[in-house]
Formats: C-alpha cells, structure tokens, sequence
C-alpha cells in the first residue's frame, strides 16, 4: 500500500491521479485528507497484517505536521519509507526537513507533482519502492554472504555487490 495524507483537495487528486496511473496496478494507492485519518488506516493495516510500502505526507496539515505524523508513522510502520511533501518553493519546510531527516524519522522529501506526468516526481518514489521491495519482497538472490551482519568486513562485501547490483 501506497499511503498518502494532503489536505488540499487539489493536491491530494493530482497526486492520487499520479500515483494510481503509475503505481495503480501493483500497490493499493490511499489518499487521507488528515493525519488523524491517515493514522487510523496506518494502524487498520497494521491489525490485518497488511504491507505498507511507503507513506507520503504534506507538512502543513491539521491536527499535526506531517513530520510528527511521519515520525508516528514509523512506529506503526518501522519499514515502510517515509516521504515529506514539498510545495516548489515553499522555504518553511527547510528546517522541520533537516531535523526529521536528522533524526531518522523520515527517509527525505518529495516535491508535489505539478504536471502529468512529473518524471522527477516519479523518480523519487520508484527508487523508495525499489529500496522497500529488495528488502520485503527479495526476488532473486545471486549470492549469500556470511558472516558477522555488522562486521565492516561484511559490510565491505554486500557493499561492493550491491554497487554492482548484484542481488545479495
């Protein structure tokens, strides 16, 4: 599931028409108008086991901003990305994105879509989709390595074969 909370009307239907159009037929596109609706559907999944892949939210919404609902996110979701939503140009979200980000409370920042179809848009969630589905849903495996998970030795080596894009 593809969760997105906007409160603008405007935006959250360009942003659903994106997300639906592009990602429609492989994930199941949510749209909340509110973080109090959107944390609701976060912990109706999270009671019948369902996956969330990655979660979107507006900054300036009611109730809380969409760092603190992001935040919140993450203990519902702890492996579901986060994104924050930026308006172009929107200079007040400078420092709630640096202290989220800092924190580890979102993944990074997603400029709304404003034309169809926005590719730099696209970019970004496709790459969190990547990184969530070689995690959650490993397909095939070229190699195994082992060793101590946290050892800089083994670090070193998934490190070069998932440069190379090996599947490991």
């Amino acid at each position: 599931m593809l969760l997105v909370v906007e409160d603008n009307p405007e935006d959250l239907e360009q942003i659903a028409r994106e997300l639906r159009k592009r990602y429609g037929e492989d994930y199941q596109i949510v749209c909340e108008s509110s973080t109090e609706a959107g944390m609701r559907r976060l912990r109706e999944c999270e009671a019948a086991d369902k996956d969330v892949a990655l979660v979107l939210a507006a900054q300036w919404v009611p109730q809380m901003t969409g760092a603190e609902f992001l935040a919140r996110a993450r203990h519902v979701y702890p492996g579901a990305k986060r994104a924050l939503f930026v308006s172009q140009g929107d200079s007040s979200i400078r420092e709630p994105l640096l202290r989220s980000t800092a924190l580890g409370e979102i993944d990074y920042y997603v400029v709304k879509p404003w034309r169809s179809p926005d590719e730099a848009f696209h970019r970004i969630v496709t790459e969190f989709l990547d990184e969530w589905t070689s995690v959650h849903r490993p397909g095939f495996v070229a190699l195994r390595v082992v060793g101590e998970r946290w050892s800089a030795r083994s670090h070193e080596i998934r490190d070069l074969w998932s440069r190379s894009r090996v599947p490991i």
